[in-house]
């Protein structure tokens, strides 16, 4: 009885050297994607620096695009976000690209891109969903947009298993 005494007053000396008591989580930017990321960080302090600042969040963007039998789609003002895609800074996305939703949802699409300098490539993608049966897919197109300022423009280009479509993205920066 006294060994397990003993050993029990020794283990929780050698806990309490640890610091495991008395030591305050690590502040630090806890973001993945921030030039300035931490993964020692527990405690996230608002210090995030981020690559892509400038470009991420919303817009208010209008499209055309020309469908199979060249009739021409203007669409009414609407919103798209970028926004990261993970943690490397290079992995962006544009999220309600052209409007596209996945079927039997109004789960809007994700479109990769990469940004190099002010200039948006669009990367070949082919983006397939099940839901409920109801199969969803788009090939997207490789093309280059541009930023300028708070501005965006970008082409359009997706097909479906039956018809191509093509046009172009514009739009202003709204948050």
């Amino acid at each position: 009885m006294k060994w397990t005494s003993l050993l029990f007053i020794a283990y929780l000396i050698g806990l309490s050297s640890c610091d495991l008591f008395t030591k305050t989580p690590k502040m630090g930017c806890t973001i993945c994607y921030a030039e300035n990321y931490d993964p020692e960080a527990v405690l996230e302090d608002g210090s995030c620096v981020f690559t892509h600042a400038d470009i991420l969040g919303k817009y208010r963007v209008q499209d055309s695009v020309v469908g199979p039998f060249q009739d021409v789609y203007y669409s009414e003002p609407y919103e798209i976000e970028i926004q990261m895609e993970s943690c490397t800074d290079d992995e962006l996305e544009i999220y309600n690209y052209a409007q596209l939703k996945y079927a039997g949802s109004e789960e809007p699409i994700l479109v990769q891109f990469q940004r190099e300098q002010d200039s948006i490539v669009i990367i070949n993608q082919s983006l397939m969903q099940n839901n409920d049966g109801l199969w969803t897919e788009y090939g997207i197109g490789r093309s280059i947009g541009y930023f300028k300022g708070d501005s965006i423009f970008f082409p359009i280009s997706y097909n479906t298993p039956f018809d191509p479509y093509y046009g172009s993205c514009w739009g202003k920066k709204i948050d």
